[in-house]
């Protein structure tokens, strides 16, 4: 009898221990996602920085604007070509951060529309908005090296 009224215990315990531990691993998942919430919002932020730094050079350099948004050439004797190619090679790695954040964050809803600003950037020239600095430079880069198989 002893035995039987143990073991019927022995068993209560366990559902009662089960029950528990179904509502740790509930609030553990809710803490996942309220902290994935978090970082999503501050690698957001970061990005949309980056975006606003890019800008505010052509704020304070108005002239390297048509350079990408007008289809300004910068021709290999402009005195600007190079200050237009460090713009553009920044607006590249500004760019490539933009889609990568885009793949990367978890259960970000409208992240499916971050890759129009970056497909109209680079966009090649006679296209709805293409024809700035950043199509250039990539067209005008050497082919990447090749190793020896």
């Amino acid at each position: 009898m002893n035995e039987t009224v143990l073991s019927v215990v022995g068993l209560a315990l366990v559902a009662v221990s089960l029950g528990f531990s179904a509502l740790q691993t509930r609030e553990v998942a809710r803490q996942s996602r309220i902290n994935n919430g978090i970082g999503s919002a501050a690698a957001l932020v970061e990005v949309n920085n980056l975006v606003r730094a890019w800008h505010e050079r052509l704020l304070h350099d108005p002239s390297a604007r048509p350079y990408f948004f007008d289809g300004k050439p910068a021709t290999a004797d402009d005195v600007e070509r190079p200050k237009v190619l460090t713009l553009a090679e920044l607006l590249g790695d500004v760019l490539e951060c933009n889609l990568q954040m885009a793949s990367l964050l978890p259960a970000f809803n409208f992240a499916h529309s971050w890759h129009h600003w970056p497909a109209d950037v680079a966009a090649e020239p006679g296209s709805r908005r293409g024809g700035g600095a950043l199509p250039r430079l990539v067209a005008d880069a050497p082919p990447p090296a090749t190793e020896d198989p």
